[in-house]
């Protein structure tokens, strides 16, 4: 079993306070299984992946606690990979009705069956690029570690409601010019926050004021 950092625990409180000694477990349940599967289905890098999965986790934990979500809102986790952080912020906040996206199919398979173990509900797992899949406007929705501010921007409008929250995590190393949103957005935040292993980074927040006129279609995958 993995040995989780203390801190997550810590952090767990600030962000479920009520429900943080079962989200500890749950999330240690989560690791412990994507360790398992990690070789076969290729979800982390395999190179220290103990301190890589803990550092994600905390990393996605931080996120939760700077952006508060509201309650029972929906969140759109964009190129999921494995799960993180959607699935470790629906662990920590179980109102939050999750829609995660990702064009691999392994891994979203994966999420699919660790949600089952977990007996996480409401949740959807979507396999497809963003461009073209069947979301319901969303709350929330979060992008991490692919395309420019703008490009995410663009791909996440149509998936928003009208003022919903675009989260997204910045690497330390990028310059302002790479942080500006698109016309459809408004900054409403600007956080430095400490992601663990991978030192500082930032934390955007932006408001969408566009009105998304793409239909879509529920289609229960």
């Amino acid at each position: 079993m993995i040995d989780l950092d203390p801190s997550i625990r810590g952090i767990l409180a600030e962000v479920n306070s009520g429900g943080a000694d079962s989200a500890y477990e749950q999330i240690r349940s989560f690791a412990d299984y994507l360790l398992q599967v990690n070789p076969k289905v290729s979800l982390i890098s395999r190179q220290d992946s103990q301190a890589l999965l803990n550092n994600l986790i905390y990393d996605s934990l931080v996120i939760a606690s700077l952006v508060k979500f509201d309650t029972d809102a929906s969140l759109l986790d964009i190129g999921s990979g494995a799960g993180i952080p959607g699935l470790i912020q629906k662990i920590a906040r179980p109102d939050l009705t999750l829609c995660s996206v990702d064009s691999n199919r392994r891994k979203i398979e994966f999420q699919r069956t660790a949600a089952i173990k977990l007996a996480l509900s409401n949740c959807r797992f979507v396999c497809g690029r963003i461009e073209a899949a069947a979301v319901a406007p969303c709350d929330y929705a979060t992008a991490k570690a692919f395309g420019s501010v703008s490009e995410i921007c663009h791909l996440a409008a149509p998936h928003l409601k009208f003022g919903g929250i675009l989260i997204m995590p910045r690497g330390s190393n990028e310059t302002s010019t790479d942080q500006q949103p698109t016309a459809d957005y408004r900054l409403i935040d600007r956080q430095e926050y400490n992601s663990g292993l991978t030192g500082q980074s930032t934390l955007l927040l932006f408001r969408c004021e566009a009105r998304s006129v793409r239909p879509f279609v529920i289609d229960g995958h």
